[in-house]
């Protein structure tokens, strides 16, 4: 009898539960010269929400007072003189950015520069790569490396000078064929330094994705400031003090706006620091930095909510997306979540929301976006954000409207603005699509899966087994070098066993790969780059990075299995040359080690999918329904499948659901909400464990079976599962029951009450407005503190490992 299982992934779709620690909060006002689109002809501000209750004397204070001015500033790169002479000549941002560079790495004095400056005249494409060769007194030719970042660097220029908001996308809700959008460019500085004693330095722009708030504010506004994990892990307060400063480059002022995966934006504000706002380069279009905080999570219209969630918050703005399409606003909707079997006051735990964080989309609106992704078919389920929701949105099941519509469900709002809004928010940010099962959908076992199987009564010898197919899968051909067409043969392997096609293509497609279905969601959003040491600048740095193709300016290829690929496609045959030998001896090793070390061991009898809410309601309680829009194949196949635990679950053929192809349908019948079920249930959906096991079973194009097993996820509803369907793997295996959490857990181990930003806006209005500045950055650098991020569900991986599931110190980490 063949069995599956389902892991539980990593979700998008934060929890409902409002529970957290105290802490700090934010601001508004208005630009009367921003156009946010709705009108070409003019310039318009963008829409101020209304104002906060007469009666609230305190919050209304901490309103009316201004927010990122009041701090110290600290100079990054600044001469009053120089800067002045810039803006005379008109010298180009590029041109600027990349002469203060040279300053940050100390290559050359501000005093050097004005010299320079005439020769630099130019637009960005003419002069920005030729700095380094005018302010060195070089003749050789300047690098080409690069040269698209500052032609994209011009397009949003001119963007920003039309004042149109055509950096938001090409996105009407007829489509269109022009499929530019702004905000693809990254501004990186570097901090370097220790105990307290930092400087920043001014790193080569990239182009290697594209999010929300660049696409408004346009690329240039904001700087990305990179800050090495050890500062974070053992100078945390230092940096957050450090964070309590406005930063001057070049005479412009960047505040500190959110702190996300190991980096710190800053954006660009109306203030200067030592110059004059300069019309040419659309400084009249600057935003306060209050404004940019209203646009994105409007204080007053948000006070309730807790003030670290709100700053939270904040990160949304910086997804990586692309703009796909642009809603007209009376065509989004607002619909309540399924919780029919929640019947007390207040809130639902997230566990009685059986639609959390999945809304509807029409047809209409999928089309248009399968055509700006170049797809002959549109994906029935989708991930994004738009008008201040985030989640998963379904094909809707019976609107059919030509006129694109969505529909946010209450789950999934969690940041409210008043209508009308600024055209950014109606526009659709893609993050990805649903997938189609394919090897490439494949999973791998990691660590914490095969000790959940372990402990579920899968024998050791099994596991042995799989994973010495693994060896003979993943090692056995790197050595096969004799045969007909074997270096062919080879290289095909090693393309497939490495993805390196896929890989290639993820680099040049940037932001867009992971909507393309490129590249897979993973813990944090941006890879994390190796660290350098300290004061270290990077190697000749002379360029821009530009669009990411993975090669080294030396021309050697980025990874070990491209190498081998390259030098075997130039006709090379380990036989005859040393160095594809020890190449290919060092795969063959990092392989075994993937293995044997890391405990990552490939299963081909696998997939990935969404998870969604039954959106016809047809399936009864304990069923669910996967159909692949391509054949799975598998050796024995039933129509239904039975399932062996205290609830029964069963998977079934709804021919009215064959429209939702790869994406797994679990019914909204029952007390509680399936995907809570999976995740162990429990009032802050933190996950335990839990597996179904089934028979093999069969739905049209779709033979699959189903085995259900949640990993732990942090603080995250459930979205995905990964699938896999392999007879040796599961047929020892046993389920056991999902353990609730004890009812006086919650008020023995949390605070319910976390202060919201209403209260932290009392709390701090009766401060000196240096203060209450300060406090707010501070409130706004809260995930910089990531040190304790993780911490517990680490504890749990030990405790489970140490002590196994049952034992009571596993389960109270779990819980917690």
């Amino acid at each position: 009898m063949n069995r599956a299982v389902i892991l539980v992934g990593d979700s998008d779709v934060e929890d409902t539960t409002e529970v957290e620690s105290c802490n700090p909060g934010a601001p508004l006002s208005s630009s009367p010269q921003r156009n946010n689109g709705l009108d070409t002809s003019v310039i318009q501000p963008f829409t101020r929400a209304p104002a906060p209750p007469d009666d609230d004397v305190s919050f209304e204070k901490f309103l009316a007072g201004s927010l990122g001015t009041d701090l110290e500033p600290h100079i990054i790169a600044h001469d009053k003189n120089i800067v002045s002479c810039m803006d005379h000549h008109k010298l180009p941002w590029g041109v600027q950015y990349e002469i203060a560079r040279g300053v940050t790495e100390g290559i050359w004095s501000w005093a050097s520069v004005e010299a320079k400056i005439p020769q630099l005249c130019g637009s960005n494409s003419e002069k920005a790569h030729k700095v380094r060769n005018i302010m060195l007194d070089r003749v050789r030719p300047p690098s080409a490396l690069g040269h698209s970042v500052w032609q994209e660097l011009d397009r949003e220029q001119d963007a920003i000078m039309e004042n149109k908001g055509r950096g938001l996308g090409p996105v009407s809700p007829e489509g269109s064929e022009d499929t530019w959008y702004g905000g693809q460019i990254q501004q990186i500085a570097r901090l370097v330094g220790d105990k307290g004693e930092y400087r920043i330095r001014l790193e080569p722009m990239e182009t290697k994705r594209s999010y929300r708030l660049a696409r408004f504010l346009g690329s240039r506004r904001i700087l990305q400031l990179r800050i090495p994990k050890d500062l974070i892990l053992h100078e945390n307060k230092q940096l957050k003090e450090f964070m309590q400063h406005k930063f001057v480059l070049c005479g412009r002022v960047f505040v500190p706006f959110c702190a996300k995966d190991h980096s710190v934006y800053l954006v660009e504000t109306a203030e200067d620091y030592g110059r004059c706002a300069a019309d040419w380069a659309g400084d009249q279009f600057r935003m306060s930095f209050k404004d940019i905080i209203n646009w994105h999570n409007p204080l007053h219209l948000n006070a309730d909510q807790p003030i670290n969630k709100y700053a939270t918050r904040f990160a949304l703005a910086f997804s990586t997306s692309i703009p796909v399409l642009e809603f007209k606003e009376e065509n989004i909707n607002f619909i309540p979540d399924n919780t029919d079997t929640w019947r007390k006051p207040g809130k639902p735990p997230a566990e009685y929301i059986k639609t959390d964080g999945c809304g509807f989309i029409n047809e209409a609106a999928l089309k248009i976006i399968a055509h700006f992704l170049n797809s002959h078919t549109y994906s029935v389920v989708i991930q994004g954000r738009v008008y201040g929701g985030k989640g998963l949105w379904i094909l809707h099941p019976t609107d059919r409207s030509p006129e694109p519509k969505i529909w946010i469900r209450s789950s999934q709002r969690k940041i409210v603005y008043q209508r009308p809004v600024d055209r950014a928010h109606l526009i659709f940010d893609l993050l990805t699509v649903s997938r189609v099962s394919s090897p490439e959908s494949s999973v791998r076992l990691s660590e914490q899966s095969i000790i959940n199987l372990s402990n579920n009564g899968v024998p050791d010898t099994t596991l042995i087994d799989i994973m010495k197919k693994a060896f003979i899968e993943e090692v056995k051909p790197l050595m096969k070098w004799q045969g007909p067409q074997a270096m062919e043969i080879l290289w095909n392997f090693i393309d497939r066993m490495s993805s390196v096609s896929r890989t290639r293509l993820t680099r040049v497609t940037t932001s867009m790969a992971r909507a393309l279905g490129l590249a897979g969601q993973a813990w944090r959003e941006e890879e994390i780059e190796i660290e350098r040491n300290g004061d270290t600048p990077p190697i000749e740095s002379e360029g821009i990075i530009g669009i990411y193709t993975g090669r080294a300016s030396s021309g050697v290829p980025p990874t070990l299995s491209e190498y081998v690929m390259e030098l075997l496609q130039a006709g090379f045959h380990p036989k005859d040359s040393t160095l594809l030998k020890e190449k290919i001896r060092n795969l063959v090793k990092n392989r075994i080690q993937s293995i044997v070390e890391e405990f990552s061991i490939p299963l081909p009898e696998s997939l990935n999918a969404f998870i969604v809410p039954d959106p016809l309601g047809v399936l009864k309680e304990g069923e669910v329904y996967y159909r692949s829009s391509v054949p799975i194949v598998n050796s024995v196949a039933q129509d239904v499948f039975n399932v062996l635990t205290a609830w029964e679950v069963m998977a079934v053929d709804r021919p009215e659901l064959s429209r939702w192809v790869d994406v797994l349908i679990a019914s909204t019948q029952g007390e509680k909400s399936f995907a809570s079920m999976l995740s162990g249930g429990g009032e802050y959906d933190y996950l335990f464990r839990t597996f179904m096991t089934t028979n093999e079973f069969k739905q049209i194009t779709t033979a699959v079976s189903i085995v259900l097993h949640t990993l732990q996820v942090f603080n995250r509803s459930l979205d995905s599962v990964f699938i896999l369907f392999s007879n040796s793997l599961l047929e020892d295996f046993k389920n056991k029951p999902v353990k609730p959490i004890p009812p006086s857990f919650m008020d023995d181990n949390f605070q319910k009450h976390p202060e919201r930003v209403k209260q932290f806006a009392g709390r701090v209005s009766s401060l000196a407005s240096q203060d209450v500045h300060k406090a707010f950055a501070d409130i706004l650098m809260t995930d910089i503190d990531d040190k304790k991020f993780g911490l517990y569900s680490n504890w749990q991986d030990y405790a489970i490992y140490a002590y196994g599931y049952e034992d009571p110190r596993s389960e109270r980490l779990a819980y917690m």
